[in-house]
């Protein structure tokens, strides 16, 4: 499809070169053409009739998944109190994602493959660094993986930098930063046993949509009804 704009949020953990993941993706079924081969794939590979039992075993439990007009589910079961989803979220980075970690070259290399990708296609990049909870930040100082951090912030700005030198002004990437400490990262967890929804966050590593909207109107420079609270941000 004919792009104009590309949001891109920049994951720290991606760009682990301890970490494998899955291959990028073939030929989307929903593009205007689709070779046969493809189509083959999807509607009569193994992966495909397994994963179609599985959505059939999971209806027939009544585990059926709705979502609301923005795509977003509809959780059927209560939400956990913030401060167990909070503990629980941190405790699975420590333990996983954080625990072993070293910062590579090939998560930049496919960056920069992708930057030059889109500005070759004429698509303007808005790429962001997404808001965690300061939480996570100060898990990172205390296992000692803050510097990584902010090395790894250098480099993807130098990789922005590097793409744009040679680009018009209006072709050039965006990168923002909404990481750090600032009025929606520092919400107050609630205490243990107070059941208390947050206005920002639905655990450590998770905002709300409330947020997103938010971060989009700083993108493209859109005012709304929290003026003062975006400018914080």
């Amino acid at each position: 499809q004919d792009l104009d704009v590309v949001l891109l949020s920049l994951d720290f953990v991606a760009f682990n070169s301890l970490s494998t993941f899955e291959d990028d993706f073939a030929d989307s079924p929903l593009a205007a053409t689709v070779p046969l081969a493809s189509l083959a794939r999807y509607l009569l590979s193994l992966q495909t009739i397994q994963e179609s039992l599985a959505t059939l075993e999971s209806n027939v439990r009544g585990n059926v998944i709705t979502c609301d007009n923005t795509g977003e589910h509809k959780r059927k079961r209560k939400r956990k109190p913030p401060r167990i989803a909070f503990d629980s979220i941190l405790r699975r980075y420590a333990k996983g994602h954080y625990s072993e970690y070293v910062l590579g070259d090939q998560g930049f290399q496919h960056l920069a493959a992708l930057l030059r990708e889109f500005a070759d296609a004429g698509v303007k990049v808005y790429a962001y660094i997404s808001p965690a909870h300061v939480t996570h930040r100060e898990l990172m100082t205390e296992i000692g993986l803050i510097d990584v951090h902010e090395e790894w912030k250098r480099r993807l700005v130098g990789a922005f930098a590097d793409t744009n030198r040679d680009l018009p002004e209006e072709r050039k990437a965006v990168l923002w930063d909404f990481s750090g400490y600032n009025e929606i990262t520092t919400e107050q967890v609630p205490l243990s046993g107070d059941d208390s929804v947050m206005r920002w966050y639905a655990d450590s590593s998770h905002a709300k949509p409330n947020v997103g909207k938010m971060m989009i109107n700083r993108i493209v420079g859109r005012r709304s009804g929290d003026s003062a609270t975006e400018a914080s941000f």
